[in-house]
């Protein structure tokens, strides 16, 4: 049978038949044959060496694999074989080696020796179906498996059974995932399958994490292949992976099966044996190296410009995508002659800013290079001055291929947004595309791909001219993947043009095409009128027209819905609550869609106007980034207006507005809200925190508001209603001895919240305690703790009286971690991961919180009677981004 698939061996594939039970059944994985262990080595009986299987029936034990586990535990098998030779006793581990010899197997488990022959009537019972694989079937079925970027996958059985799949499972740790990611994971490993990722199309890696519900599970993608399959831990319980990966239970320890079915092959591993399995995918890499050209539709996927197929899809973050880190590793290098030409021109004419330049010369090369360029569209352009009369040239120089993920896809947009508006609104101007090809992409589809991001009038060095390519690319001085080289000259005067602008357009993202060509002043004359958003202490604009740049009078549309398309001035609109939505990613719209449309549902006023702000999270062009969030919003049933104001509704894009809100959120790379209160009432930059946390129960949005709410609810809190929980156990422990609660009505408390029981803090409390006491001898303090103590963790109640003999003249409440972390949620929302102080005046009300992170940071303007609980609020929310 060989590697032969099982379509090519005649038999029409179907359900399995029905498992005969033996009459003492088990059921799980644990039960076990009263067998001896020598004849059924610890696996599900399989036919001996000399029973044969006939052409009519099979082993009914094997027409089932539903109800057994797929292989043994540190075993390896050959799929392919007619008949599974079982050593006489068990091993463990993939370095363990099969007793036959490896003349016979060739050197690899899971190939067939060359003396085996199968004949064509009969057939391994355990592969009569592709059911036989249950661990595939699992990952065909589950509805949703992403790659660690987020990328929804799905897969048909035929396919996953052609492909080479490297099962990992890894046990988390619940203290300290740092600690098991530096010394037990595999690096080597992943680094290999990294490599896999890169050169074959039919490889696999699939992450199954023995979790808790409440871990988080991208902690742990740590040095993962950026394309490997992650299972959901509501999926990670499906029996057919418990059976596979029951033994693993260790924390920090880590399993593999790597099997394809195809080609009859299953190898094992584990933290203490991984060679084996190293030499199958190190074998793999060796029979198909990396190739561009082979992989062109593979890759294609992840580069700029983005194909319409992906630009909904999500993608590796910048220097996780194994292809790109394979291509970007390769130096860029100039031949000795192109460095001999460029040396002797650049005497003649430097690229400095001010200087004198003859682009003509630099256009043309040198020596036999041709004279000549092409425009998108095809047509033949001579370089001479007539061509480049009466305008500005700016020459832009690209490493290619451009992935997506890159900063040079953003800023590659960002010129190619810019160069279309200034085709359309000028006719003097041109740009000339220079490519500078990667080594190991030097083909003419990367080459043609990576053009059909830029307008059509744009002119090119052809593929086939890659000295004068060459030549440019050097002159401009591109020498990284990540560079891009620009270059801009004014308008000709005579033969030779003054250069305006030569270095990286880092700008192309912040400025649009009103900015062109880029100088210094004319920058500053387009940001003259910006006004920080977001600048620490110094707030935002109040009023809605000056915070948009716009007049009263201007109209806004609503983004595109069924219906009639409404429409509203500014100045209706600054009448309400409003959210300003810059939208760089759109991540935002779930929560800001679900307060949206609770306000609505409560009568609450508030609108949203939306600004779209393209190439800061991706690299589409701004068009399609718009189209995905008009799409996004329509999933979810919600229209808002949008700015800028034009007379046409569905023209979504002003890049001179979307790059001026950028500027005033200093290019922020997050979707971010700023509120406006009724009539410039107020503004609040924190406006994204503000809904995060608090939804519509913040509303109208304001810091000042939150804060008010959270004062509003901590003054009726008494100390007696924080200190008893339910049910009633209204006393604390005093030197031994049980006091009650209302004993302390009319002293000044002070609660100490200890953290970690280790008590941090309770030498500077004594000391402050023991000073207090000397002035004022109505101070009492009261010790809650939020963990056990340690050395006293088996004695019940006795440890809060020992602890209470330990702090005298303290108090000391039971310990009962419930009603701890009650108190702590009531009292600072979001959590407390510190010591903490309350103060309580004489009437029982919360006086003041402070949080202590360290030994020095004991309070010691602690005044009782005089509230500073605004204060401590809003230090606590801004410590948590609440604000």
């Amino acid at each position: 049978m060989g590697s032969g698939s099982i379509g090519e061996m005649g038999f029409e594939l179907g359900p399995p038949s029905r498992m005969d039970v033996q009459e003492s059944g088990s059921s799980g994985i644990d039960d076990a044959d009263s067998r001896s262990s020598s004849e059924m080595n610890g696996m599900p009986e399989y036919p001996s060496k000399k029973q044969k299987i006939g052409e009519d029936g099979m082993d009914p034990r094997l027409s089932s694999w539903n109800n057994i586990p797929l292989f043994s535990e540190s075993m390896e098998v050959e799929l392919g074989c007619q008949c599974m030779d079982v050593p006489e006793s068990g091993f463990s581990g993939i370095d363990d080696v099969d007793p036959r010899s490896s003349s016979e197997m060739n050197g690899r488990s899971g190939y067939l020796s060359k003396n085996h022959k199968i004949g064509e009537d009969c057939m391994d019972a355990r592969l009569f179906s592709l059911h036989n694989v249950p661990l595939l079937s699992d990952i065909c079925e589950m509805k949703c498996i992403r790659r660690t970027f987020g990328e929804q996958v799905h897969f048909d059985l035929e396919t996953l059974c052609g492909k080479y799949v490297l099962f990992y499972s890894f046990v988390p740790s619940p203290s300290n995932y740092r600690l098991i990611q530096n010394s037990l994971y595999p690096n080597d490993l992943f680094d290999l399958c990294a490599d896999l990722y890169s050169a074959r199309d039919d490889f696999e890696m699939v992450f199954v994490a023995k979790s808790r519900k409440q871990d988080d599970l991208q902690l742990y993608y740590y040095g993962l292949p950026s394309y490997s399959l992650v299972v959901p831990f509501e999926e990670s319980g499906r029996p057919n992976i418990m059976r596979e990966f029951h033994d693993l239970v260790d924390p920090g320890t880590f399993k593999c099966l790597f099997l394809n079915v195809n080609k009859n092959i299953s190898v094992r591993g584990n933290i203490d044996s991984m060679s084996r399995l190293t030499e199958h995918l190190q074998e793999l890499i060796q029979e198909s190296p990396f190739d561009c050209l082979r992989s062109f539709q593979r890759i294609l996927k992840r580069l700029w410009p983005v194909i319409p197929q992906e630009q909904k899809n999500p993608f590796p973050r910048e220097g996780f995508c194994p292809i790109a880190r394979k291509l970007n590793a390769v130096k860029l290098e100039y031949g000795k002659n192109i460095n001999e030409m460029v040396s002797d021109s650049m005497k003649l004419f430097p690229t400095k800013i001010g200087q004198s330049f003859d682009v003509i010369s630099l256009l043309s090369g040198k020596g036999e290079m041709k004279k000549h360029l092409v425009r998108k569209g095809g047509d033949r352009v001579v370089v001479d001055k007539q061509t480049f009369s009466g305008k500005y040239i700016m020459i832009c120089c690209f490493n290619v291929p451009v992935f997506r993920h890159e900063q040079t896809a953003r800023y590659a947009q960002a010129l190619a947004t810019a160069c279309s508006e200034l085709y359309s609104s000028r006719n003097d101007f041109e740009m000339v595309v220079v490519a500078k090809m990667n080594q190991l992409a030097n083909y003419e589809v990367y080459f043609n791909h990576f053009l059909s991001g830029f307008p059509t009038p744009c002119l090119v060095v052809p593929f086939e001219d890659s000295e004068r390519r060459d030549f440019i690319c050097k002159y401009l001085d591109l020498r990284a993947c990540y560079d891009i080289g620009c270059l801009i000259l004014e308008k000709d005067t005579d033969s030779k043009r003054n250069i305006l602008f030569c270095e990286s357009p880092y700008l192309a993202r912040t400025y649009g095409a009103d900015a062109f060509p880029f100088t210094t002043e004319k920058l500053q004359e387009v940001s003259a009128n910006d006004h920080m958003w977001w600048d620490g202490d110094v707030p935002p604009p109040a009023n809605l027209e000056e915070l948009l740049g716009c007049n009263p009078c201007d109209i806004l549309h609503k983004t595109p819905s069924p219906g009639d398309h409404e429409e509203a001035t500014i100045l209706e609109l600054s009448r309400k609550v409003v959210g300003v939505y810059a939208c760089v990613s759109g991540d935002l719209i779930p929560t800001l869609g679900k307060v949206y449309q609770q306000c609505r549902a409560e009568e609450k006023e508030f609108e949203i106007v939306l600004v779209y702000i393209p190439l800061f999270a991706d690299s589409l062009d701004p068009q399609v980034h718009m189209a995905n969030i008009v799409s996004l919003l329509q999933e979810w049933g919600i229209s808002w207006w949008q700015f800028p104001p034009s007379g046409n509704p569905n023209k979504l894009f002003n890049s001179s507005v979307s790059f001026r809100v950028s500027r005033c959120l200093c290019a922020c790379r997050r979707d971010r809200i700023i509120i406006v209160g009724r009539d410039g009432s107020f503004v609040e930059p924190g406006g994204r925190e503000i809904l995060s946390k608090f939804g519509v129960d913040g509303y109208p949005f304001s810091s000042e508001c939150v804060v008010g709410k959270e004062l509003e609810k901590l003054e009726k809190l008494t100390m007696e209603s924080l200190l008893v929980p339910p049910p009633p156990r209204d006393f604390v422990y005093k030197e031994k001895k049980k006091i009650h609660v209302s004993e302390l009505r009319g002293k000044k408390i002070l609660l100490y919240l200890n953290r970690f029981g280790d008590f941090c803090l309770a030498e500077k409390v004594r000391a402050w305690y023991s000073e207090m006491k000397g002035t004022d001898p109505n101070v009492e303090v009261v010790v809650v703790c939020r963990f056990d103590y340690i050395v006293m963790a088996d004695e019940g109640d006795e440890s809060d009286v020992t602890l209470s003999e330990l702090l005298p003249f303290w108090h000391v409440c039971p310990f009962d971690p419930q009603h701890s972390a009650s108190l702590v949620e009531v009292l600072f929302k979001g959590g407390c991961e510190f010591d903490a102080l309350i103060e309580f005046g004489t009437d029982g009300r919360v006086c003041s919180m402070k949080i202590a992170s360290g030994t020095d940071d004991l309070p010691l303007d602690i005044v009782f009677d005089k509230s500073q609980l605004r204060d401590d609020i809003t230090s606590h929310f801004r410590f948590k981004g609440f604000i």
